[in-house]
C-alpha cells in the first residue's frame, strides 16, 4: 500500500489551534521576534513558508488533525505577528502533503506536493489558489511509478516549473502554462539517479533557464553525491556537475540558490563514519567549485535550506543533535560571503524540533518554518521569527528600563556557546530567585543565583567549565509580596568546545 509518510523521512475550514507564543519588540531596531506553533490533536508538519506582500506569512505542510483523509495538504495564512488569518486543507481520502508554497503575481498561491488520493500510485499534486486560499484549479502529474514532488515555482512568463523524482529512478521537470497545462517535460539522470529522501529542487536563473539540484547514486562506488543540472529556458541540459565531501559515505543536497555573482550556493549534508555535517558548496556560473565548508563537530547536523542575505553572506537552517542526546533542535547559522561562521543559534524545547526553510525578512530578521514535538503531545507546525542577529526574545538592549509585568525566562545567548553565555529573565516584583544548571542526568552542576532580587530585567553570565554537551538551566522565582505567585521554567542549551 502506498504511503506519503516517506516524505517526512529524516525524520475553506476553521480549526482550533494550540499556540505557543513569545513576542518581543525591540524599539532600537523596530523588529519583532516570536515563536508560534499551529496544530490540533494529531501531527502537523511545516515544510515551506514565505513572507507575503502585506508582511504576513504563508505556511505549507501537511496535517493529520484536519481535512478529508489521513494526511492532507495544510495551508495557513497569518498576519505579521504570526496570528492566523485563515487555514485550508486540500486533498482526498488518501495521503496528501504540501512541500512548497509561493505567492503568485496575482496575489494568490501555488502549492506543490504529493498525493495518492486520486490514483493507486503516488502523484505530483499542484494546487493554485486565490489570495483567500480558495482553490482555482488542481493538477496531478505522474507516470507508471510513484512520484515524489519537492518544489514548484512561478516562472517569469506566469507559468510554473515543477520538479520531482521517481523511486530509485530519474529526476523529472515539467513546464506548465498559468493554468497548469504541460508545455514540455524533461527527464534527467545518469543511469543511477536516486533521491526520494532528499527531493530535487529547481529555480529559474537570471538567463531564463533553470538550475536543478538532486542526488546521484554511483552503483560502482556505492556513493551518493550532489547532482546539479543547468538548463536553458527549454529545459535542455547545458552542463552537469557532481559534488561530494571526500571521506563521506554519502553527500546529499537539500537546496540551491543562484547568488548575486551569477554563481550558485548549495547546502546539504555529508555522512561521515562517526558523524554527519552540514556541507556548503559555492560555485561559479558554470558550476566550478570556488569553495566548500563543513559545519558540525559531533553528532548529527543537517542543512535543509540556504539563502543569500542582503550583506552578501548566507543564512542556513537545519537541525542539530549531539551524540549525547537523541533529540534535535532547530539550527540556524549566519556566514559571511566566504562561508565563515558569524553566529549560530538553536531553537526549541526539550524534545524534537526541526527547521526546513528560512527566509530573510524586510526588517533584516529571519523567519523559520519547521515542526516541533516540544510544546504539545503531537508534532506541530513551528514558525519562528527572529531579529537580525537570530535572537528570539532578547536583544542587547533592555526594554527602556521598564518594570516587566510578567515572570519570563529567555533562551540563553549565544546558543550554542563556548564557553560563555548570557541568561536573561524578568521579575515583576521583588522575588526569591534560584537559577541552577543541570546536566543530562538531572544532576545540578552549578547554582548561579540563590537569593532575593529586586523587580526588573536581569542578565546573568555563565562561564562553563564543563565538557561539550547538552545542559539545562532552571529558574525558580517566588514573589516576596505574594508567595502564591511562583514561576518555574527550564530551558536547554548546547555547549560546543
Amino acid at each position: 500500500m502506498n504511503t506519503l509518510l516517506k516524505l517526512s523521512s529524516r525524520k475553506g475550514h476553521s480549526f482550533q489551534f494550540t499556540i505557543y507564543f513569545v513576542l518581543f519588540v525591540s524599539s532600537a531596531f523596530a523588529q519583532q521576534s516570536w515563536q508560534k506553533t499551529y496544530g490540533g490533536t494529531k501531527d502537523e508538519y511545516g515544510l515551506s513558508a514565505q513572507q507575503t506582500l502585506d508582511g504576513g506569512y504563508i505556511i505549507a505542510g501537511r496535517t493529520n488533525s484536519f481535512g478529508a483523509g489521513n494526511y492532507d495538504v495544510f495551508l495557513i495564512r497569518t498576519n505579521a505577528n504570526g496570528d492566523t488569518l485563515w487555514t485550508k486543507t486540500y486533498g482526498g481520502a488518501g495521503d496528501d502533503a504540501g512541500e512548497s508554497v509561493e505567492q503568485t503575481k496575482d496575489g494568490g498561491f501555488i502549492v506543490a506536493g504529493t498525493t495518492n488520493s486520486f490514483s493507486h500510485l503516488i502523484q505530483v499534486y499542484l494546487i493554485k489558489t486565490n489570495s483567500s486560499g480558495d482553490t482555482l484549479w488542481t493538477k496531478t502529474y505522474g507516470g507508471s511509478g510513484d512520484e515524489y514532488c519537492s518544489s514548484a515555482h512561478q516562472t517569469t512568463d506566469g507559468g510554473y516549473i515543477v520538479t520531482w523524482d521517481q523511486s530509485l529512478s530519474d529526476l523529472y521537470v515539467i513546464k506548465t502554462n498559468s493554468s497548469g497545462d504541460i508545455l514540455w517535460t524533461r527527464t534527467y539522470g545518469k543511469g543511477g539517479r536516486y533521491g526520494t529522501d532528499v527531493g530535487p529542487k529547481i529555480t529559474q536563473t537570471k538567463d531564463g533557464g533553470y538550475i536543478v539540484e538532486g542526488c546521484f547514486y554511483d552503483q560502482s562506488t556505492n556513493l551518493h553525491s550532489i547532482y546539479i543540472i543547468k538548463t536553458n529556458a527549454n529545459g535542455d541540459t547545458l552542463w552537469t556537475r557532481t559534488y561530494g565531501l571526500e571521506g563521506a559515505r554519502a553527500t546529499f543536497g537539500r537546496a540551491i540558490q543562484q547568488t548575486a555573482d551569477s554563481g550558485y550556493i548549495v547546502v546539504g549534508s555529508a555522512d561521515l563514519p562517526i558523524n554527519t555535517v552540514i556541507y556548503l558548496v559555492k560555485t561559479s556560473a558554470i558550476g566550478d567549485t570556488l569553495w566548500t565548508r563543513t559545519y558540525g563537530k559531533t553528532g548529527w547536523t543537517y542543512g535543509d535550506y540556504i539563502q543569500q542575505t542582503t550583506d552578501g553572506g548566507y543564512i542556513v537552517v537545519g537541525e542539530i543533535c549531539p551524540h549525547a542526546d537523541n533529540n534535535f533542535d532547530v539550527y540556524l547559522f549566519k556566514t559571511n560571503s566566504y562561508g565563515d561562521t558569524l553566529w549560530t543559534r538553536t531553537y526549541g524545547g526539550q524534545n524534537m524540533d526541526k527547521g526546513h526553510y528560512v527566509e530573510q525578512m524586510n526588517d533584516g530578521g529571519y523567519v523559520i518554518i519547521g515542526e516541533t514535538y516540544s510544546f504539545g503531545n503531537a508534532w506541530q507546525m513551528y514558525l519562528i521569527k527572529t531579529a537580525a542577529n537570530g535572537i528570539v526574545g532578547v536583544t542587547d538592549n533592555k526594554p527602556n528600563g521598564d518594570i516587566p509585568t510578567l515572570f519570563n525566562l529567555w533562551q540563553n545567548y549565544p546558543n550554542p556557546f563556548n564557553p560563555i553565555t548570557m541568561i536573561r529573565f524578568s521579575l515583576p516584583t521583588k522575588s526569591s530567585v534560584k537559577l541552577m544548571m543541570y546536566d543530562l542526568l538531572g544532576r545540578e552542576i552549578v547554582r548561579l543565583i540563590d537569593r532575593d532580587m529586586n523587580e526588573g530585567y536581569q542578565d546573568v553570565e555563565w562561564k562553563a567549565s564543563v565538557s561539550t554537551g547538552i545542559y539545562f538551566y532552571r529558574l525558580e522565582a517566588t514573589s516576596k509580596d505574594d508567595p502564591s505567585k511562583r514561576f518555574i521554567e527550564t530551558k536547554k542549551m548546547l555547549l560546543l568546545r
